[in-house]
């Protein structure tokens, strides 16, 4: 009876390591789990904080230039930019239509980068804005090179032509400055008007930056 009673007790013994043993694995692969879920949110919130940073930049070009750059943050904006309004260098379409050349410099030490469509406004000799509509893509004497990503490098200049109607129905008159917003911005540069009326509901026809 004795010897029954000695091997029965360190079986059960060794029966209770074992269940001990198998508990502190258990314990250990779920600490495991638990550790590699942390890391994984971690890593979501990181990549999530960019890209929220980088939609709302493009956000705010989309509403007034309808292009959305892949410059980044060396992007041209009025701090490195000055606007002049000059004659088109093909000469005015005709037939009641009139057209003009936007010309952005690069002011900055270094360069950046344009992409797309410039927003247009028409403001009068008291500052109120006209009800100016704006038609990418439709120059008349022109072909419209469409959106490219340029480089504009230190002095550099990138080009845009415009076109309006100044034969009637529905002429916008008293404009004496026209507002350029450059692309992915939400800022102007306002340069002098000397279009005359803009007929045809305020209608102006523009084009994609080009280099030159």
């Amino acid at each position: 009876m004795s010897r029954i009673l000695k091997v029965v007790v360190p079986s059960i013994a060794v029966l209770g390591l074992l269940v001990v043993a198998a508990g502190c694995s258990s314990s250990s692969k779920k600490n495991t789990t638990t550790t590699t879920s942390t890391s994984a949110s971690s890593a979501g919130s990181s990549s999530t904080s960019p890209g929220g940073s980088s939609t709302t930049g493009s956000g705010g070009s989309s509403t007034t230039s309808g292009s959305t750059s892949p410059g980044g943050s060396n992007r041209c904006d009025v701090s490195s930019l000055s606007a002049a309004l000059g004659p088109p260098p093909d000469g005015q379409p005709g037939a009641g239509h009139l057209a003009a050349q936007i010309t952005f410099t690069n002011t900055s030490a270094k360069s950046c980068t344009v992409y797309g469509y410039p927003g247009l406004g028409l403001l009068d000799t008291s500052g109120h804005a006209l009800a100016v509509s704006t038609d990418r893509g439709g120059y008349l004497a022109s072909v419209d090179p469409g959106p490219h990503h340029l480089t504009v490098p230190a002095s550099g200049t990138a080009t845009s032509l415009i076109s309006w109607t100044d034969v009637s129905p529905s002429c916008l008159t008293g404009g004496t400055k026209l507002q350029i917003t450059p692309p992915d911005s939400t800022q102007q540069l306002t340069v002098a008007w000397g279009g005359g009326p803009v007929c045809d509901g305020g209608r102006v026809s523009v084009t994609a930056f080009k280099l030159g």
